[in-house]
């Protein structure tokens, strides 16, 4: 009877032991499983909130830059009524030089320039180039010439008017280096000798 009531306690306690450490691991499981679920609602509190502040961002800057329109079109109508002459002497006050106001005279108009000689220099062929004027005045008396050319064939002194051209032939070595062109005339008729320079292209 001892022997046999001995057996019985120990298959007691040992599923004692065992309901014990099951009960433990589920217990355990059971809070790592509530802190999961904790973690993943914060998570999806902090996604629903950080969407709520993009949300909110968005319509502000869309409220900014419907009042930045409706102040922009404000401003352009002030300007526009300020700027904008009245039809009558009625609607608005024309605000005088005097009172500071915009000038409601005449426009002063830009002196035209006086025409002028401008030349420019291209290469055709070879040593072959072309002289024009592409000022808007006549050049009177016009003569080519270079110094450092070892040949060069020019024209005869001539007028050029505006747009007009003249060939010519300029051939340098290594010992002058490249020619450079040398073109004199007169704006008028009668007038004072002008100079042009410039190495040819």
């Amino acid at each position: 009877m001892i022997a046999g009531d001995a057996a019985a306690w120990v298959a007691i306690f040992v599923t004692l032991g065992i309901a014990v450490v099951g009960w433990t691991h589920s217990n355990r499981a059971s809070r790592d499983a509530a802190k999961a679920a904790v973690a993943a609602e914060r998570s999806a509190t902090a996604a629903e909130q950080s969407g709520n502040a993009a949300d909110r961002t968005a319509d502000a800057l869309e409220k900014m830059g419907e009042q930045w329109g409706d102040w922009m079109s404000r401003a352009e109508k002030r300007d526009q009524r300020q700027w904008s002459r009245p039809s009558s002497g009625h609607d608005l006050p024309w605000p005088s030089p005097e009172d500071g106001g915009p000038w409601n005279g005449p426009m002063p108009v830009a002196a035209p320039s006086e025409p002028a000689v401008h030349w420019t220099v291209d290469r055709l062929k070879g040593r072959l180039h072309m002289l024009r004027n592409l000022g808007r005045a006549t050049a009177y008396d016009v003569t080519l010439t270079s110094e450092n050319a070892v040949r060069f064939d020019s024209p005869e002194p001539q007028s050029i008017a505006m747009g007009e051209a003249v060939e010519f032939r300029a051939i340098g070595s290594m010992q002058t280096g490249t020619p450079e062109l040398t073109v004199r005339w007169r704006e008028t008729p009668d007038g004072a000798w002008r100079e042009w320079k410039r190495p040819l292209p």
